[in-house]
């Protein structure tokens, strides 16, 4: 839990505006301007690094399309894709200094399902709940690839994922840095309130105060993801500026009395004062 003397970044809110981004229809958000864009031809897939713009700031999104056009991504905020570029140096350097490996052999099942692993890294935007992301170094029957993958806090990996073959890490290292090279900027540093965390059901609810430079303003981002492990995240993020809480919480505040009534349960009010303990009378005071 991040402490009211530590810093957050100003585009703290950036994941979630990169959820939101994701759930519009074909991936294209309202307002998204495009910066720059490199591609990269691995064996018979195509690669897309694609730097992009919105109201919060700028971001990145690595895209996968293979022979049969089906289209995969992952999203970075700036800061995540400078900590990838860090992890590729060392993963590039890792696998060109990699000799031949033994051979696979088929499992008990007669196939080549299995993978054996090579090498592995996890980053994430320090002091965040955010999404985590996954560097595996792999090799199965096709040769050794490196998966770049998701997943939210309890572990539970999203539906975001590229696979390379491992001949294009040093190409997609370049042209990565060649990318942050020209559009990565320092973020701004500013005191934030703690992040808050509510659980309900088999749900959590994180609510994440930020600061948006481009509109001087705060930013509430609350969103929801799943407990379960195993289950497949779609995270449901909203945002909202700071000149409408006073409004959101009178309205909260309404529908708590409202609802009070409809089901014949006290106020909020009452309920509070009702477990507040009442100061002793007088009379019971034992003198010293």
């Amino acid at each position: 839990m991040q402490s009211h003397s530590e810093k957050k970044t100003a585009s703290d809110d950036f994941n979630g505006l990169v959820h939101s981004f994701d759930m519009m229809p074909n991936g294209s958000g309202a307002g998204v301007k495009e910066l720059a864009s490199l591609s990269l031809n691995i064996q018979s897939k195509k690669f897309y690094l694609d730097v992009k713009e919105n109201l919060s700031g700028r971001f990145l999104k690595v895209a996968e399309i293979n022979v049969s056009g089906i289209k995969n991504k992952v999203i970075l905020d700036m800061l995540c894709s400078r900590l990838l570029l860090d992890h590729l140096v060392s993963f590039a350097e890792f696998y060109v200094a990699l000799g031949p490996q033994p051979p696979l052999y088929a499992s008990s099942a007669g196939g080549f399902g299995m993978s054996r692993p090579l090498k592995s890294a996890s980053f994430k935007r320090p002091q965040a709940y955010d999404r985590v992301y996954h560097l595996d170094l792999a090799e199965n029957e096709k040769g050794v690839f490196l998966k770049l993958s998701c997943a939210n806090q309890s572990g539970a990996r999203t539906k975001q994922a590229v696979v390379f073959p491992a001949q294009g890490i040093v190409e997609f290292r370049d042209k990565l840095k060649q990318l942050l090279d020209e559009w990565y900027t320092e973020e701004v540093q500013v005191d934030l309130p703690q992040p808050r965390k509510l659980a309900f059901e088999n749900r959590l609810l994180f609510m994440d105060v930020s600061f948006n430079p481009r509109s001087s303003d705060y930013l509430l981002k609350m969103s929801e993801v799943s407990k379960q492990p195993s289950a497949t995240c779609r995270r449901q993020t909203i945002q909202i500026p700071r000149n409408l809480w006073r409004e959101v919480r009178d309205t909260l505040d309404d529908l708590m009395m409202e609802t009070s009534v409809l089901s014949d349960e006290p106020p909020l009010e009452e309920k509070q004062q009702a477990v507040e303990p009442s100061a002793p009378a007088e009379s019971d005071v034992t003198a010293v």
